[in-house]
């Protein structure tokens, strides 16, 4: 009967677990161990395959993987517990893990983050922007719907977004087109009609892709996460990360249009969440 043949060398990995923890294995922690880095492998060569592809290369190249290993390791390390809960510690690691939002996700990447982002007591634009890059939208809607008026710009900026992300293209233009002559606007996508353009010009793309599975998807979220960051810049400059014990002086009210708009969204047909 041939023996069964290993798939790694089992007693090695235990020695080398215990050696660097200084503590002892138990049990089968050798496989977690084994999967673990089978899992960091493949999100290397992903990576790598997509440098190579950006490179206009027909094969990885050593050069591609050492260009990406340092951001494939934050990929897979995701969110560390021993860093401290900061704005910037959440913002990046919701980047580097996740990307920015495209298309309408199914859930949150990370529902139990929620009540965290919320206990940073931030400015109301960037905790709305970390629940976008968290892919909870309610919790974001939640916090832009209290800023639809000017001159909160940056809060009815973070809806149209919001509304692109949700697939509702006819209310992000209309929120795009709100906001298109502010500060914020023209720093995500330029000035004047140019800007405007640019702007149309993508969410036309990323409807079609929703709609008819046609585009660059890639392309298309690399402008996603452009126009996220130039916002959030925007807000960090403007608020700062600190904490905003009493953010009620933000809350703007919404003029008899908007007023209108969001009622229908809450008691009739209109939008794409009941509440």
């Amino acid at each position: 009967m041939a023996s069964t043949q290993k798939l790694y060398p089992r007693a090695t990995v235990k020695r080398i677990v215990k050696a660097h923890s200084k503590k002892n294995v138990s049990k089968d922690l050798d496989i977690l161990v084994f999967l673990d880095y089978t899992l960091f492998l493949q999100t290397l060569l992903r990576e790598a395959s997509i440098e190579a592809k950006q490179s206009g290369q027909r094969a990885i190249s050593a050069n591609d993987v050492r260009k990406v290993t340092e951001d494939a390791l934050r990929k897979f390390k995701g969110y560390n517990s021993s860093e401290p809960s900061t704005f910037p510690t959440y913002y990046q690691c919701l980047l580097r893990t996740h990307g920015a939002p495209l298309l309408p996700p199914s859930h949150p990447h990370s529902a139990r983050l929620s009540h965290s982002l919320a206990s940073l007591s931030l400015h109301p634009t960037l905790e709305a922007a970390l629940h976008l890059l968290n892919a909870d939208l309610p919790s974001a809607h939640f916090l832009v719907r209290h800023m639809q008026a000017p001159p909160a710009y940056e809060g009815m900026f973070l809806h149209g977004i919001l509304h692109r992300v949700e697939g509702d293209y006819e209310n992000a233009r209309a929120w795009y087109e709100s906001v298109s002559q502010s500060e914020v606007f023209r720093r995500a996508w330029g000035d004047g009609e140019e800007g405007k353009e640019e702007a149309w010009g993508f969410l036309g793309r990323v409807e079609r892709l929703k709609k008819e599975g046609e585009g660059d998807k890639e392309e298309l979220e690399k402008e996603s996460r452009r126009e996220i960051e130039a916002v959030v810049d925007w807000c960090v400059q403007r608020f700062g990360t600190g904490k905003w014990e009493d953010a009620s002086g933000v809350w703007t009210r919404p003029d008899e249009k908007v007023r209108s708009i969001g009622q229908d969204m809450v008691t009739g047909d209109k939008g794409l969440r009941q509440f």
